[in-house]
């Protein structure tokens, strides 16, 4: 029988400024531009071999090789000192977070500008699980039990107790070691088509396409990790202390999202 698993985290004022606001500008994906520029210096090496084979010629072959290697060594090099200093950064953008208290309630003359947001969390999860999607408070907002089949999950709204079934399409393909998550969603309620989500390939950081079909049409794309609305940033999802969060406009909440970010597994 499948467990139910609920994250039992409370997000600061200030930790939610910095997943919104900071982390996306500390934090640099790989460029296309340095991604190509690496291809290319590769295929030169390859090139350079294949004219040494088949050409008979020792010197193209011995240059080929040594360049191959070198590249493979400057590729590492440079693609984990990358990763290692956005983590440095993030860290280092967290750690001011600590033993910040939350803004007092009473403080009324301080805006809040996540005052018509909703967030909500899950802890990371496995296959098979049962689990709830809660507010910052710890309150159940829905639930989510993964189907039998692998990609498929039905979401319950605990207040109106609607359902909303989330199927794979088409399973995903990444560039990003250890993920696979699905290329092509579908999101029904009652039978009926209400959103689709696609994920594009990419050999950056992933984009997503979520249109939304019913009841009120709507085009969202999902670019390093925030949500934009006619290239105008509605809201985020972020990870942090081993749950999920996302964090969007209230007006711009709907079953596309909701869909997306119960798959994020």
């Amino acid at each position: 029988m499948a467990g139910h698993t609920k994250a039992d985290e409370h997000l600061s004022d200030y930790e939610r400024v910095v997943c919104y606001h900071t982390l996306p500008r500390v934090s640099h994906p790989l460029t296309l531009g340095l991604i190509a520029a690496y291809a290319v210096c590769l295929v030169e090496a390859l090139a350079a071999i294949a004219i040494g084979v088949y050409l008979g010629h020792p010197w193209w072959l011995r240059l080929g090789s040594i360049a191959l290697v070198g590249l493979i060594f400057f590729g590492l090099i440079v693609f984990t000192a990358r990763a290692f200093i956005n983590e440095v950064r993030r860290r280092k953008a967290l750690r001011a977070t600590e033993g910040v208290p939350d803004a007092r309630e009473s403080a009324h003359d301080l805006p809040d500008p996540f005052e018509d947001h909703i967030l909500l969390h899950h802890p990371s999860h496995t296959r098979g699980t049962l689990f709830s999607l809660t507010d910052n408070h710890d309150t159940d907002g829905y639930t989510v039990r993964a189907g039998a089949q692998r990609g498929c999950w039905l979401v319950t709204d605990l207040s109106t107790g609607d359902v909303l079934e989330v199927n794979t399409v088409e399973h995903g393909r990444s560039f990003q070691f250890g993920l696979n998550l699905p290329a092509r969603l579908v999101a029904r309620r009652d039978g009926q088509d209400v959103a689709q989500i696609r994920r594009l390939f990419s050999m950056q950081e992933q984009k997503v396409d979520i249109e939304v079909l019913s009841p009120t049409p709507m085009s969202l794309q999902l670019r390093n990790q925030g949500f934009f609305v006619d290239n105008r940033l509605v809201g985020r999802v972020y990870f942090l202390r081993g749950s999920f969060y996302l964090d969007i406009h209230r007006s711009c909440f709907n079953d596309g999202v909701l869909a997306y970010f119960i798959s994020e597994i």
